[in-house]
């Protein structure tokens, strides 16, 4: 047994580290069983009104930091389904990414990303956050702060048709001469989610998926909006073109985002995740999410091949977590949840274990699946594993969920266990680095 620190994160969390920390930081609620923005997402339980409040002014407190712990971000995304001033916070987040020299300490020297999370946070609260996400586009300058632009936008478009008085707006830009092409693809996509698919703006965007320059920007917001309804036939086989491209993750996300209807490709995307497994190449880990999503008959053999082969494939010197992380792979994670839930609780302890680092790396967005986890660290199994799953818990456990940890930590005899337990109480009320049980073979 070993003790890691809240920084010295074993391999049960090799999908989130890396990643998580650059993408949650650059502008998260990460991600990701279903997201911020759908209904059944939005359903768990809250804190009662006064608790909530208080929580608030603690997000909000810990967000003026030049550091604001990734777990603040996320909540603050949260929060902003039915709150103005956590919205005000998000937005203001949004401005640091886009300022340049004035970006917090925590970005410098970090690409800039548009977080499909941050994008779920913004829209979440739907129709009632238009004339804010408006206010603030306005404000921007899209060439000085694209990627502060894109995410705005793209906010929108994953409101969807309670945004449409966003359309004029919207179409004002596309009109502008000095707007880019890539910003005028992305406009596309976004006016295409709000309702306007007229055969102009689909032909349009189906131009722009079989240009080189422009495929990447176009798939890159059909993930953040979650489009599936209007991408058509054509614009699924003119992604299809380009998956053989090394280290473009975009288009391939894209495809797994539009799940059964892009399974025409899903052979071939299986092969290339096949040779990355083979090859140990950290893109695997993509790919996988990829395949699963599309194809439900092959869902749990390549989940299980993924998972086996988890801390083979590639590591953060490689730069593979980064890519994972800004092609937004992390959003195939949540369709996904139920079935890694299951796995957290197989035989194969490898198996087990990589599972809840894959459930971690989507931390709050698969909240609806921390009471079956709560529940498993109570029950019989291997108590490595469940010490695992009482670690990932750190990150997919929400704020309400408080009470029923604290009554798991009661009623725990495993000391391993109830260490993280408590770890993860503790960091979830505090924010604060704590001390974490690790088994050395992780």
């Amino acid at each position: 047994m070993r003790e890691v620190d809240d920084w010295d994160h074993p391999p049960v969390r090799i999908a989130s580290v890396c990643a998580r920390f650059l993408l949650v930081l650059i502008g998260i609620c990460c991600v990701s069983g279903v997201s911020l923005a759908q209904q059944a997402f939005l359903q768990a339980d809250r804190p009662e009104r006064g608790a909530q409040a208080k929580r608030r002014e603690q997000l909000l407190e810990a967000l003026k930091g030049e550091n604001p712990p990734p777990r603040a971000v996320e909540e603050l995304a949260l929060m902003g389904i039915h709150d103005a001033p956590a919205r005000k916070a998000l937005l203001a987040l949004v401005r640091k990414q886009g300022e340049g020299s004035k970006r917090p300490e925590f970005l410098e020297g970090l690409p800039f990303v548009v977080s499909y999370s941050l994008v779920d946070g913004l829209a979440a609260p739907g129709a009632e956050a238009v004339p804010d996400i408006l206010e603030a586009l306005g404000a921007a300058n899209a060439d000085e702060s694209k990627d502060h632009y894109l995410t705005l936008a793209s906010s929108l478009g994953r409101i969807g048709a309670p945004a449409k008085r966003a359309l004029p707006f919207l179409r004002a830009k596309l009109a502008d001469r000095a707007a880019s092409a890539e910003l005028k693809a992305a406009i596309r996509v976004i006016l295409a989610n709000l309702g306007d698919q007229s055969k102009e703006t689909l032909e349009a965007i189906l131009a722009n998926l079989r240009d080189e320059k422009l495929q990447r920007p176009t798939a890159q917001v059909i993930v953040l909006v979650r489009a599936r309804e209007w991408v058509s036939e054509a614009m699924i086989q003119a992604m299809g073109k380009w998956l053989h491209r090394d280290l473009e993750l975009d288009v391939p996300v894209a495809l797994g985002i539009l799940g059964a209807k892009a399974e025409r490709y899903a052979g071939t995307l299986e092969k290339i995740f096949d040779r990355r497994i083979d090859a140990g190449d950290g893109l695997a880990l993509a790919y996988g999410l990829v395949v699963a999503n599309i194809d439900p008959t092959k869902r749990d053999a390549v989940l299980r091949r993924l998972l086996n082969n988890f801390d083979r494939i590639g590591d953060c010197r490689h730069g593979w977590l980064i890519l994972t992380a800004v092609s937004n792979a992390y959003a195939l994670v949540p369709p996904l949840s139920k079935e890694l839930v299951k796995l957290c609780e197989d035989k194969d302890e490898r198996v087990a274990g990589f599972a809840c680092g894959l459930l971690a790396s989507a931390s709050l967005s698969v909240r609806e699946v921390a009471p079956e986890l709560i529940k498993f660290t109570r029950g019989k199994g291997d108590e490595e594993v469940r010490a695992a799953v009482a670690y990932a818990l750190r990150d997919i456990a929400e704020y309400s969920h408080l009470p029923q940890l604290d009554e798991a930590l009661k009623k725990e005899s495993s000391a391993k266990v109830r260490k993280n337990l408590g770890a993860t109480i503790k960091y979830i009320k505090t924010f604060e680095p704590v001390t974490w049980y690790g088994p050395p073979e992780w």
